[in-house]
């Protein structure tokens, strides 16, 4: 990628076709989960975006606590099933510091308790590991330009939540 001043203060992407406008700030990423792969997908996944960008990885939750604190994340991708504590333990100790963090839950399970334990605790959506590669980007993008609640089909679905035309979420 190669980014190149345009006239006043907007950058322009020259992608070889055509250049494309950069308007606005990227997306600051902070992924969380225990499983080193995964954080190589969900990256890999990210770095291909052009409005995104990874500012940190961890593998546990006092890393998230952290990381969260020092990178100054936009969103927080955020395991459930973490080696030293639960996700839905880091995201209470994070929001009573951070309270405005953005945190989506990427997790393996799809039970109600789970998914009604983080949306209590705070998450902004949630959404499964097996749906994430076809969603990710969506939900990361509606959480922080659209400032609203993004959950999966799965996990509306599981956890008993209104479909999404008859949400209102707080």
């Amino acid at each position: 990628m190669n980014l190149r001043s345009s006239l006043g203060t907007s950058l322009v992407e020259d992608t070889g076709n055509e250049p494309v406008t950069v308007s606005q700030k990227l997306i600051r990423v902070l992924i969380v989960d225990d499983h080193s792969g995964v954080r190589r997908g969900i990256r890999s996944l990210l770095q291909a975006a052009k409005d995104m960008i990874v500012v940190g990885e961890g593998g546990n939750g006092a890393e998230a606590i952290e990381l969260a604190a020092t990178r100054n994340p936009d969103i927080l991708l955020l395991d459930i099933e973490l080696p030293d504590q639960r996700g839905d333990a880091v995201m209470r100790h994070i929001h009573k510091v951070q309270p405005d963090m953005k945190v989506l839950a990427v997790s393996s399970y799809s039970d109600r308790d789970y998914i009604l334990g983080m949306l209590e605790n705070g998450a902004s959506g949630y959404i499964t590991k097996d749906e994430a590669p076809t969603m990710l980007l969506e939900a990361i993008r509606s959480i922080i330009h659209k400032g609203k609640n993004w959950f999966s089909p799965r996990a509306v679905r599981n956890s008993g939540l209104p479909a999404v035309e008859e949400q209102t979420l707080t």
